[in-house]
């Protein structure tokens, strides 16, 4: 996000320099002796369970109905050379995202606060901690999509038409551009073609 404004200067370093600094004082709390409850809490709120879900449920869809499976299906043959397993295409649109809702509301229905070795319950400000961790994790997805939607001049509907469009400057399969694939590290994969030639 905004690297037109992070190359500039030292902004990237003091950037790089605030989240290494950031994550060495959570990482500092998590050794001391109470920190098995503070990690609890992060485990069991930030980074797993119903953040990752909701997010799986968000990336499912985007990627089988909004930027569309055929469109991903052809993208993967331009990459590795062929295309993958059909069955591929159907977990993209249909069984992934159903899954995984029925897991978010399944974990939804059966959520139990947490429990220090199902014993120690944490105080009224340990659960509203936990509550800023998920939040903090799950609301930039929604927020940054209101804002898009805020932003696209337009009426409702045609707004939410152009944000879920692809771009038109995407590679198409029917565009023989393999170089327009290759990473931005220039790293080639060890799949070898009659004009590659290892790096």
């Amino acid at each position: 996000m905004y690297p037109s404004f992070f190359e500039g200067g030292c902004r990237r370093k003091l950037l790089l320099l605030g989240i290494s600094v950031g994550s060495f004082i959570i990482g500092l709390l998590m050794v001391t002796e109470g920190g098995l409850y503070i990690f609890l809490l992060f485990d069991y709120y930030a980074c797993s369970g119903m953040a990752l879900l909701f997010f799986a449920i968000i990336q499912t869809t985007c990627i089988g109905w909004i930027y569309g499976a055929d469109r991903l299906y052809d993208n993967i043959k331009d990459m590795i050379g062929h295309r993958p397993w059909p069955f591929m295409k159907y977990c993209w649109k249909f069984f992934t995202p159903a899954v995984c809702t029925s897991t978010f509301l399944f974990s939804l229905v059966k959520y139990t606060p947490l429990k220090f070795n199902n014993m120690y319950e944490y105080p009224w400000w340990g659960y509203f901690l936990g509550g800023f961790f998920t939040l903090s994790s799950t609301l930039m997805v929604p927020l940054w999509m209101m804002r898009a939607v805020s932003v696209t001049p337009g009426t409702l509907r045609q707004r939410l038409k152009i944000l879920c469009t692809p771009a038109k400057d995407l590679p198409s399969a029917t565009n023989k551009n393999h170089d327009a694939f290759k990473t931005f590290t220039r790293l080639y994969t060890l799949r070898m073609d009659e004009n590659s030639t290892y790096i």
